[in-house]
């Protein structure tokens, strides 16, 4: 297993510039892990520096044609951290660890996977309203979701919409939103019934380098990007080390990819872990 930590040694800046890498000092999230606990996700202010931004998103446009391919949601792309230095160096910062850390009010996390979602403009294709969990083939929603804006989000390119308080209603039915990966029913789950309540959405627009924060079981979704400008994000899960593989609970590549058995830890190279020091 890799281990890191997140003292201050060892946080490896994207860019030679000043970065305002917390907003809130972490000694005063107490307040906002009030909100995420209502509210099933939390907007945390701003992480990196424009700088920094601009850093991550030369690595994508170097990219982009060759490895990124776009689909009806734009570009959805895995394990960025892995193959770009940009997004490696901020994983391995800890900042993000550390604010999972607080949020989940554990000592370790555990890096489960990264999704890069870049809506392209004139991507016409919404992501409709899911829960995350549903889609983890893991024993329990035990984690967080951090999402990091890339760009400046808003109603117009498509920034994300939340249900308030959704996540306290348990795990519903999964949701179909990509085309050909179709998701097996479950039978004993109450269905996810957005419609009823869509009415009640609340967009939340950020500006590039701002974080947010959202629950595995809070239903969110994103509209279409319908402007002249791009939406990227990079969305990380981080779950608490008590979580276990439960390959039967979700399809999923890891499925097929790792050795992964019903009850084991997740660990091993591809989820680095990080304690509190």
């Amino acid at each position: 297993m890799r281990t890191t930590t997140g003292s201050a040694s060892t946080v490896r800046r994207i860019s030679t510039a000043p970065q305002r890498t917390r907003i809130h000092p972490l000694e005063d999230l107490s307040e906002i892990r009030e909100d995420y606990a209502r509210q099933g996700y939390a907007e945390l202010g701003q992480l990196l520096d424009l700088d920094a931004v601009a850093t991550l998103n030369e690595e994508l446009a170097d990219q982009e044609g060759r490895v990124l391919e776009h689909g009806d949601y734009g570009v959805l792309h895995n394990n960025a951290w892995r193959w770009h230095r940009g997004f490696s160096e901020l994983i391995q910062s800890g900042q993000l660890a550390a604010v999972a850390r607080v949020l989940l009010q554990v000592s370790d996390v555990v890096l489960f996977q990264d999704n890069l979602v870049w809506k392209t403009p004139g991507t016409t294709t919404r992501l409709e309203w899911h829960q995350d969990y549903s889609y983890w083939p893991l024993s329990e929603p035990d984690g967080v979701t951090l999402w990091l804006a890339l760009d400046d989000a808003n109603t117009d390119n498509g920034c994300l919409h939340f249900l308030s308080g959704t996540h306290l209603l348990g795990e519903r039915q999964p949701a179909d939103f990509v085309r050909g990966a179709e998701q097996p029913p479950i039978p004993t789950l109450p269905p996810l019934d957005w419609q009823k309540r869509e009415h009640e959405a609340v967009p939340v627009p950020v500006q590039a380098g701002c974080l947010l924060a959202h629950h595995p079981l809070v239903w969110h979704m994103s509209p279409a990007n319908l402007s002249n400008r791009h939406r990227r994000a990079f969305a990380t899960t981080w779950l608490s080390s008590r979580v276990r593989w439960n390959p039967d609970h979700a399809p999923h590549p890891f499925n097929h990819e790792l050795d992964a058995r019903k009850g084991d830890p997740v660990t091993g190279e591809n989820f680095p872990q990080f304690r509190e020091v």
